[in-house]
C-alpha cells in the first residue's frame, strides 16, 4: 500500500490514528512529506510538515531545508545547514549532489 493511501487509511479510522504515539504520527507525516518533495509538490510536503510539527517537532532542520530546495533554490537550502547538526542535515546538506528526501533523514 502506498504510504498516502496508508495515511489516509489511518486519519480515517479515527480510532486506529488516536491510537499511534504523536511521535509516530508525526514520522509518517514527515515521510509522506518527503514523498511529496520528490514529487516536488510544494504545497503538501508542507502541509505534511506543518501537521508533522503539531505532534512532535523536528529534531532538526531536514523538513525546513527539503521545503527551501523547491520554494526557493538548492543554494538557499544549503544555507539554512551550513552547519549540520545531525546526520540528516548532512545528507541534506549533501542534497543537491543526489540526496533523496526520505532515505536517512
Amino acid at each position: 500500500m502506498p504510504l498516502r493511501a496508508l495515511v489516509d487509511n489511518l486519519k480515517a479510522d479515527r480510532l486506529s490514528w488516536d491510537m499511534l504515539s504523536p511521535d509516530l504520527k508525526a514520522k509518517f507525516l514527515r515521510a509522506e512529506g518527503s514523498l511529496a518533495v520528490r514529487n516536488n509538490d510544494l504545497a503538501l510536503a508542507k502541509s505534511c510538515y506543518g501537521e508533522a510539527d503539531v505532534y512532535a517537532p523536528s529534531s532538526d532542520r531536514t523538513p525546513s531545508v527539503l521545503v527551501a530546495r523547491l520554494e526557493v533554490d538548492a543554494d538557499f537550502a544549503l544555507a539554512l545547514v551550513g552547519n549540520p547538526t545531525t546526520s540528516a542535515e548532512a545528507g541534506a546538506r549533501a542534497g543537491h549532489r543526489g540526496y533523496r528526501p526520505g532515505i536517512g533523514g
